[in-house]
């Protein structure tokens, strides 16, 4: 059977039916075929004959035409529509009276339309058509013949009765076989197209995160390399003024340019080796900031105290690197613009999610500041927490200078150990 919407790929044991309903319905037509030709009077060759062959052939054409289009080559809606049924049942049933009219041997074939009632039909649209067949077969049986107050006729048709309710019994049961496994096969499809989709937007995810990544290399190589580089030209420039006047100055500035040069490639190897380290390849994110902290204090800047318990345990690897993103940038920060003596650097379980705070004693950041231009580190960490899910807030330090606090959910199915 098929449905309106998309037809499942793979062809279930419904899709086979047509055969069988083929092989069943051919064989009570051949059977009656078969009592016109040789239990009868007539035989095949005569008017009567021709005529029952004339009514199974269009019997046999409105069959593969309505019926077993619903069980192989077209995908039409099931149930079968109203219209159809009325078209393809009312046919049948006249079809089959002819045909019971010329010889009792086409009752099974009223047997047949049963059964396709109950593929092809709703049960709550099953009595019409089924009394009208019923009715046929009985016919059929010669039910309606002799006084019906013969205690013999009265129980043929309460074995015929028993008979039909069985029949309907037994068809209810399968119907409701068939819809349960139509029901499973389409929840099948449903959760194949889910996880296509949950891929699809995967990859997705996946290229965003590429693109934020380089935008925001762009902005920190903006903000740094390229502010450098006027600088230097500007420094060179002084330098060469002066070293007409006086050399000594023009020595000093050239040092101090010279310092400003390995700064700046300080900073994009920093960034190049960020880049070039997998997330899954990452070290532990302790670690990561401890390093982080270390090379701060080995260039002359302020001072910064790691607090990370070792107890609790590691973060998962999305929100780890963004914690570790997040960190560096607020780092950054703090060495070129703070002026600060002490830098602090907590990390922290909080319920579901992750607190990462980054302080210093610095001279603070003014609200008004982050709403000026050339602050790429500020908008790169928040992407860096809106990419893992999370949230970035700046503001004053108590006591003096600026505190950074990152709150990221911990993803579940990517944590890892260290």
């Amino acid at each position: 059977m098929s449905t309106s919407g998309p037809r499942l790929p793979e062809r279930s044991f419904l899709d086979h039916m047509a055969p069988l309903w083929a092989l069943f319905f051919y064989s009570t037509q051949l059977l009656g075929l078969f009592d016109v030709a040789f239990r009868s009077a007539f035989g095949l060759l005569s008017w009567r004959g021709w005529t029952a062959f004339g009514l199974s052939v269009i019997s046999a054409v409105l069959f593969q035409w309505l019926f077993a289009r619903h069980f192989a080559r077209d995908p039409a809606p099931w149930p079968m529509s109203p219209g159809a049924a009325w078209l393809y049942f009312g046919g049948q049933s006249l079809l089959l009276l002819l045909m019971l009219l010329l010889s009792r041997g086409f009752v099974g074939v009223g047997f047949a339309l049963l059964g396709q009632i109950m593929a092809c039909l709703p049960p709550r649209r099953w009595p019409l058509p089924m009394a009208v067949v019923i009715l046929l077969v009985a016919f059929g049986l010669d039910a309606f013949d002799g006084p019906p107050a013969q205690v013999g006729d009265v129980m043929a048709l309460l074995g015929l009765g028993f008979t039909f309710g069985s029949f309907i019994v037994i068809g209810l049961l399968i119907h409701q076989l068939f819809t349960q496994r139509y029901r499973l096969l389409q929840l099948v499809e449903e959760l194949r197209e889910a996880k296509t989709a949950v891929e699809k937007a995967a990859a997705e995810r996946e290229e965003l995160a590429v693109l934020r990544e380089r935008t925001r290399l762009a902005r920190e190589m903006h903000d740094s390399i390229g502010h450098a580089l006027v600088l230097v030209n500007v420094k060179l420039e002084a330098a060469e003024r002066l070293y007409a006047r006086d050399k000594e100055r023009g020595d000093a500035e050239l040092e101090a340019t010279r310092a400003l040069v390995r700064e700046t490639m300080t900073g994009l190897r920093s960034s190049l080796a960020s880049l070039r380290a997998p997330v899954g390849e990452a070290e532990p994110l302790s670690e990561a900031i401890g390093r982080l902290a270390e090379a701060i204090g080995a260039r002359g800047g302020p001072q910064v105290e790691v607090a990370i318990p070792a107890e609790q345990p590691a973060p998962g690897l999305t929100t780890a690197e963004a914690l570790r993103k997040i960190a560096r940038e607020a780092l950054a920060n703090i060495e070129r613009h703070a002026g600060a003596a002490h830098a602090w650097v907590e990390l922290a379980r909080d319920g579901d999610d992750w607190l990462l705070r980054v302080s210093d004693d610095g001279r603070g950041m003014r609200p008004t500041d982050l709403r000026k231009p050339g602050h790429f580190g500020v908008v790169g960490m928040r992407e860096h927490a809106a990419s893992a899910g999370g949230t970035l807030t700046i503001g004053p330090r108590p006591g003096g200078g600026t505190l950074v606090e990152a709150r990221v959910p911990e993803r579940g199915s990517d944590s890892v150990t260290g």
